[in-house]
């Protein structure tokens, strides 16, 4: 992604800004621009006119969020190497926000799953490594990473 976003100088000033050509290349810059909880709570929807439409859950998202937009637009202005956004609007969506939360729960990896696989002992390893059968293997992986992610979640 870094390569792709390292490059959008050099594309933008062969392609059309104009209309729905942009959005991809907007969209993929606000990944990286907007981090964090932040990322869960607003989310782009579409372009207009060189004006970023955002969705965020309520009232009281749009009013926290409302000073930030012109510092989203110069990251964003900033990572395509192009006054691509003038300004963002934020408009209230809460089902727009949901399936966004939505699909973020379900490509993320929790936190003590990649602690659970951090845990492996050499030993873990090795006693899998000694079975032949590469299905059973896997089988006997999965158990030992769910029964660590097990603990490793009941500890947070």
């Amino acid at each position: 992604m870094k390569d792709f976003l390292a490059s959008l100088p050099a594309i933008m000033r062969n392609i059309d800004t104009e209309g729905n050509t942009i959005e991809p290349v907007v969209f993929a810059a606000w990944k990286r621009c907007v981090e964090g909880s932040l990322a869960e709570h607003i989310v782009p929807l579409r372009i207009e006119n060189k004006r970023l439409i955002a969705a965020v859950a309520n009232e009281t998202w749009r009013k926290q969020v409302a000073d930030l937009g012109s510092v989203i637009t110069d990251k964003i202005n900033a990572a395509v190497g192009s006054k691509l956004i003038r300004f963002i609007e934020f408009q209230i969506d809460p089902a727009a926000v949901r399936a966004h939360r939505k699909s973020i729960a379900e490509t993320s990896v929790p936190d003590w799953t990649m602690a659970a696989d951090e845990q492996l002992s050499p030993a873990l390893t090795e006693a899998a490594d000694s079975i032949r059968d590469s299905e059973l293997r896997e089988k006997f992986l999965a158990a030992a990473t769910g029964s660590l992610a097990g603990r490793e979640r009941y500890k947070r």
